[in-house]
């Protein structure tokens, strides 16, 4: 969570999970090609990340030991989570999303405005 890390390692940390049930499914008992994700709030942030980017190189990480393990999933089931970083404070809220205490500045370490880049990168809908 944006308390514990900073922008991208809880996509690197979702990642390394994905390859890691595909790389064990045999042993789970699963369907390597139908994983589902499902997460609501910070989770469906999460969730949606990991459905919409599966060929961004620099989402990818390198953590664990399955990296030749493809990290795409086959469905997500977001609720309620962050889905355009820059344009959140566009639409009625109790919170100011572009402050720097927001949720999403804390997610990516700085005030939205001040880290564009990470903002869109870490904005699932773009």
């Amino acid at each position: 969570m944006s308390g514990q890390a900073k922008w991208p390692d809880q996509i690197h940390d979702c990642k390394e999970a994905i390859r890691w049930l595909r790389a064990n499914s045999q042993k789970l008992g699963t369907n390597p090609d139908q994983i589902a994700v499902w997460g609501s709030s910070a989770g469906g942030h999460l969730a949606s990340m990991l459905g919409s980017s599966g060929n961004v190189e620099e989402l990818e990480g390198n953590l664990g030991k399955h990296l030749e393990q493809s990290s795409r999933v086959q469905a997500v089931f977001k609720y309620f989570g962050p889905s355009e970083f820059l344009r959140m404070d566009d639409f009625p809220s109790a919170i100011k999303h572009l402050s720097s205490g927001s949720p999403e500045s804390q997610l990516i370490g700085s005030p939205v405005w001040n880290a564009r880049g990470l903002a869109l990168q870490a904005s699932p809908i773009l």
